[in-house]
């Protein structure tokens, strides 16, 4: 059986905050990210995270909402240094495009990552009211990669390609 440890940094708003369970910490002030950043670094170590285990930050869009930008920069930095260099334990998180105050911030955060994978509908498709889901992979540090739009679906036997040229050229996001 796996481990599994879910640190929620939005249940805090709320008047009733939901049943304690064992694998649910509840952060009560997110936007302190030295406070964050040692809570996370303590559960890598109580759950022996070493070389093995994955860390999903959902969503980074929320902190920027809390928090100066310089300081999640710089907290990003520090996950980056406790997880994936000093444990080799990868870190994945999620990142909403579009909302222009935070612009710079985003463009921070694509600076230092190592990998950013893009979800999208299909633009011409959308626009028709068909949403045609699609992935590429835009950076990925170390590795040679592909970079085009790959359409995809969900399915039970989880994701799967559909049929379309493998080299098509991509639409304007």
């Amino acid at each position: 059986m796996y481990k599994r440890q879910f640190l929620d940094c939005f249940s805090f708003r709320n008047k009733h905050p939901p049943q304690k369970k064992e694998f649910i910490t509840i952060i009560s002030n997110p936007s302190d990210l030295s406070s964050f950043s040692s809570h996370l670094e303590r559960t890598m170590e109580n759950m022996s995270m070493t070389n093995k285990g994955l860390v999903v930050i959902d969503s980074l869009t929320e902190l920027m909402t809390m928090v100066k930008p310089l300081s999640l920069i710089e907290a990003v930095k520090t996950w980056k240094s406790l997880g994936p260099k000093d444990r080799q334990v990868m870190f994945l998180a999620t990142l909403h495009y579009g909302i222009r105050a935070l612009e710079e911030t985003v463009d921070m955060v694509d600076y230092i990552a190592d990998g950013i994978i893009d979800l999208r509908y299909e633009p011409n498709l959308m626009a028709q009211g068909v949403l045609l889901k699609q992935i590429r992979v835009r950076k990925l540090k170390g590795t040679k990669h592909e970079s085009y739009w790959l359409s995809f679906e969900t399915t039970e036997k989880g994701i799967t390609p559909l049929n379309t040229p493998k080299h098509v050229k991509p639409t304007t996001p």
